[in-house]
């Protein structure tokens, strides 16, 4: 399945100017299908030259907890440090006011060294900052 363009909200839930998905799961946020709470929502974030930037592992706050040594997360891991790539795992609430950041490896660990609560503004700057670059003006303001 994918998810058009058309279908994401133009706010912080929507593509940036490259294309890609920024913040939350679009696939919740959007209602573009219709999965349990806890379904496992990986998404890769592309920096320009289509070199993967980021494995971010979501759950929403209702969710199951993670688990480090789950085999699903075990295997994130190994895929991001063998593409020397930051691996984030992420609760985020229902309402997309806060993210629960965990760097899932040491990659991560370089962007946050520590778990922290990020605002929507704050993730998806840290995604920016995972691509090498800092986030447009034109998008911070959708935060004001």
């Amino acid at each position: 399945m994918s998810v058009s363009k058309s279908h994401v909200p133009k706010a912080a839930g929507g593509m940036d100017h490259n294309g890609v998905a920024d913040a939350g799961s679009v696939l919740e946020r959007t209602g573009a299908c219709d999965l349990p709470i806890t379904f496992q929502v990986v998404i890769q974030h592309v920096s320009r030259g289509g070199k993967a930037a980021a494995l971010v592992e979501f759950k929403n706050e209702k969710a199951k907890p993670i688990h480090m040594g789950h085999p699903s997360i075990r295997a994130l891991i190994g895929l991001a440090d063998a593409a020397n790539i930051p691996l984030f795992l992420v609760r985020y609430a229902s309402d997309f006011s806060w993210y629960f950041v965990t760097p899932g490896n040491a990659k991560a660990s370089e962007f946050i060294p520590e778990p922290c609560e990020l605002s929507e503004l704050e993730w998806i700057q840290l995604l920016y900052r995972c691509r090498g670059r800092n986030m447009p003006d034109k998008l911070a303001s959708r935060f004001v």
